[in-house]
């Protein structure tokens, strides 16, 4: 008698956080977003800080979890941000140096 059984393999994927386009510069009084993605399994969780400690803009919000949108950007805004990644597995990270410039008139 032959018998069959069943398995289910599953295959972890750590994060491996991807960041584009670095340095980001962007200008005052515009929207800006951060976006931070990793193709982990299961589904990572995404958290933004800034690495010199201060709160997050007022009005940042996510977006899907993966993007951080600070609205109407203003020059205390710049600096360096910290994405996150966190699978329940592993965890890795990624930081954008954010550049604001006054836009200039002729």
């Amino acid at each position: 008698v032959i018998a069959s059984v069943d398995t289910t393999l599953t295959v972890i994927v750590l994060p491996q956080v991807t960041i584009s386009q670095l340095p980001l510069t962007a200008y005052v009084q515009e929207d800006v977003t951060l976006t931070c993605q990793s193709n982990s399994f299961p589904v990572s969780t995404y958290n933004w800080s800034r690495v010199d400690g201060a709160a997050l803009p007022g009005g940042a919000t996510f977006f899907v979890g993966y993007e951080l949108i600070i609205p109407v950007a203003v020059s205390s805004d710049a600096g360096e941000y910290q994405c996150r990644a966190d699978n329940g597995y592993g965890t890795d990270t990624g930081t954008y140096l954010l550049t604001l410039h006054e836009r200039t008139t002729p």
